[in-house]
């Protein structure tokens, strides 16, 4: 677990915080309601199980909901990057939530993680 947590920080461009008094904010937008609640939950618990240690670093992990809806997913985003101040987002569970969502990590510079599969959602983002 801890292999997948690191490479996680890995690629989230994390690796040059070290012994942080702030604990890196991890902000997760799951779909664990809705239509898409069949894959959303089991990625809710998978995030659950991750460390909130690493090499000494404290990792909050911040797990929203957004009952398989792009409005909410784009709202729990902002919410995370404005109330939470997340370093990164991972999410969210839906292709549709997760294309919404790119657009918001573009304009907010927040590094983002997709759980959907698209190649809208791949694509750099002119901003």
């Amino acid at each position: 677990m801890r292999n997948i947590a690191a490479g996680l920080m890995l690629a989230l461009g994390l690796t040059t915080v070290t012994q942080a008094a702030e604990p890196v904010r991890v902000g997760v937008v799951l779909s664990e309601t809705g239509p898409g609640a069949s894959l959303g939950i089991p990625e809710g618990r998978s995030i659950r199980l991750l460390p909130r240690d690493l090499g000494g670093t404290p990792v909050e992990w911040i797990v929203l909901d957004d009952d398989s809806d792009t409005t909410r997913a784009v709202t729990n985003m902002r919410k995370l990057i404005t109330d939470n101040r997340v370093d990164a987002i991972i999410g969210s569970t839906v292709t549709p939530a997760s294309i919404a969502m790119v657009e918001v990590a573009a304009e907010q510079r927040v590094p983002m993680i997709s759980l959907a599969g698209s190649a809208a959602i791949v694509s750099p983002v002119e901003t």
